[in-house]
């Protein structure tokens, strides 16, 4: 699923536009807009630069935040070994 934040939405009128875009190339994409916290959910068979493309198309600018958050989460996260041990001293990797 690929989350987009879409600064540039503002009301509820925009919901359909994106989401007629985005159905235009995946007409079995599974969508959630948020316009209060100017949010696109979407979740389908094709790439999330389909997706942000679907969005430009229909006029609005897209940031993708699913991935940014991924990559965030991953460097706060600590090196672990391969039995999630934090402790040099512990490890079931031998």
């Amino acid at each position: 699923m690929a989350i987009f934040r879409i600064n540039d939405m503002k009301c509820g009128a925009c919901a359909p536009r994106i989401q007629r875009s985005i159905l235009a190339i995946d007409d079995e994409a599974k969508i959630g807009v948020n316009a209060r916290d100017k949010t696109v959910q979407v979740s389908g068979d094709l790439s999330d630069t389909d997706y942000m493309l679907a969005i430009q198309a229909a006029g609005y600018t897209p940031e993708l935040l699913a991935l940014a958050e991924a990559e965030q989460a991953n460097a706060e996260k600590p090196q672990t070994k391969c039995c999630d041990s934090t402790s040099v001293k512990t490890s079931c990797c031998g």
